[in-house]
Order: structure tokens, then C-alpha cells, then sequence
């Protein structure tokens, strides 16, 4: 698109982003999902450690699962990011719905259920599209 002013040209550019790709996923039957949804279900179990792991130990779960999701150290997540906040960052990373009301909700009623579904998401989706810089 270019424009005409005083005499000169401006050119504005657009910028299309690009939809992140899922590479671990290529090769495998998926059920089609809306991009803005979670691909797995808030109470499901998925692969067996994942859920062990989410079900015993969900505050270590979700510290492995944002460091899984961006590289950010885990003992940071553990001890500094509350439950809420982690599903906050990874949901919104995703582009996935919902909000913070219902992330604290998720977290107060049923912390496993969300530890375990955030756990299966980034298995799922892969690392984050735009990983925090070192």
C-alpha cells in the first residue's frame, strides 16, 4: 500500500504472522481443535507419568511445565510464579481462551486437573513460539 504526501512516497508495510507449526505433531492423527481452544481436556489423565506427576506433585509439575514451555529456570518458576500465573503464561503463549479470573479459579478448585491439562498442552504444542531471551 503506498500513499501520496508532500510529494514523496510513504510505503506502509503489514506484517502477516506466521502460524506456529507443530513439528512433534507432524505424522500424527489429530481431532481438529479450534487454535483458540485447549487440545487436551482440564480432566483427563494423558500420557500416565505426566498425570502422576501433575496429581502429586502439582506446584513441581507446573514449575517443569513453563520451563518445558520457554526455558525459564525451574526452581525460579517453583518458588516465585504462583499456579495462576504460570497457566496465565502458557495460555496466553498459545493463544489459547480464558482469563485470569478463570485461571485462579482452575487453580483454587482443582490444582492437579490444571497441572496435569498445562503438562499435556505444551507435550502437545511443543515449546513456546517466542522463547524468553537468554
Amino acid at each position: 500500500v503506498s500513499t501520496q504526501s508532500t510529494g514523496r512516497t510513504d510505503r506502509i508495510q503489514t506484517m502477516n504472522p506466521t502460524p506456529p507449526t507443530y513439528p512433534q505433531l507432524e505424522g500424527q492423527r489429530l481431532v481438529a481443535v479450534a487454535p483458540a481452544d485447549f487440545m487436551s481436556p482440564l480432566v483427563g489423565c494423558g500420557d500416565l507419568p505426566t498425570c502422576l506427576c501433575a496429581w502429586c506433585f502439582p506446584t513441581c509439575s507446573l514449575a517443569m511445565t513453563r520451563t518445558n514451555y520457554d526455558e525459564s529456570n525451574c526452581l525460579f518458576n517453583a518458588l516465585c510464579f504462583t499456579p495462576a500465573a504460570i497457566s496465565n503464561i502458557v495460555r496466553e503463549g498459545y493463544g489459547i481462551e480464558g482469563s485470569c479470573t478463570g485461571d485462579i479459579c482452575k487453580s483454587i478448585l482443582c490444582l492437579p486437573c490444571m497441572a496435569n491439562q498445562l503438562a499435556q498442552e505444551v507435550k502437545l504444542r511443543g515449546p513456546a513460539p517466542h522463547r524468553m531471551l537468554k
